[in-house]
Order: structure tokens, then C-alpha cells, then sequence
């Protein structure tokens, strides 16, 4: 799989949902080969939001609608998730992508968009030299 756009903080935000599901498991799938398995794709028509799952079956769930929705994972979100990790038969260990994390708890491991992203694809956050924003 390859990325036609250039990744950047601005090009993440601005995708729809079904780019930021390939991103998200094309950047997992970037690390992961150093650490193992890859990710297995989820029926996208099964599911609001879990996208994949791991070899250990664990779900990675995607709470995306667009940079100008609510995107943020949140108690009742959270819940959503729960539900349909139990109805693929997953565990309860949680990936969760999202913009904002308004939920906490010991089961979820918590990737924040754009930044998470941006660094599996091996881009420094520390240095803006991947922004858009170089227009000197």
C-alpha cells in the first residue's frame, strides 16, 4: 500500500474517514513489521468504529467523522467500542485512534491524531520541517 499524499499534520486532518482507516493501519503496519504481525482489516460495513485487529486479538478502533466533527473519545464512545469488541470475539485490550482522549481507563491505549500518526510514519514532532507552513 502506498500514500498518494504527502503525510503531513494538515493532509491527516483533512482526510475522510475511509483515508484515515488505510493511514492509520498503513502507519501501524510501518512499525509493526519490526515488532511483528501486522494489523487484519475489519469489515468497515460491520462496525462504527473498529477497523482491525492484531495477531493477539485486540481491537484498533478509529473514532473519526472529519476534522469538523466530534472526534473525540469520550465515556459513551468508549462504551461503543466495548460492545463491538465483544460482538468480533476480541479481548479487552483497546487500540483507540482519535483526536481528543476525554476518557480514561487500564484497558485502552490511547493514539492521538494527527501526532501518533506522524510518528509511526517516522516524522519528529519536534521539528515542523514536515508542516506545510514552510512558505518562506
Amino acid at each position: 500500500m502506498s500514500l498518494d499524499k504527502k503525510v503531513d499534520a494538515d493532509a491527516l486532518l483533512a482526510m475522510e474517514r475511509e483515508e484515515m482507516v488505510d493511514t492509520v493501519i498503513a502507519s501501524h503496519l510501518d512499525t509493526s513489521r519490526r515488532r511483528g504481525h501486522g494489523l487484519i482489516t475489519i469489515d468497515p460495513t460491520d462496525y462504527r468504529y473498529l477497523v482491525a485487529r492484531n495477531s493477539d486479538d485486540e481491537g484498533f478502533f478509529l473514532i473519526w467523522e472529519g476534522s469538523d466533527k466530534n472526534t473525540d473519545f469520550t465515556e459513551d464512545v468508549y462504551e461503543a467500542c466495548a460492545e463491538e469488541a465483544q460482538r468480533a470475539g476480541l479481548k479487552a485490550a483497546y487500540h483507540v485512534y482519535a483526536r481528543y482522549n476525554l476518557f480514561q481507563t487500564e484497558n485502552v491505549r490511547f493514539y492521538q491524531i494527527p501526532d501518533r500518526i506522524l510518528v509511526d510514519f517516522g516524522l519528529d514532532l519536534r521539528n515542523d520541517s514536515f508542516s506545510e507552513d514552510d512558505d518562506q
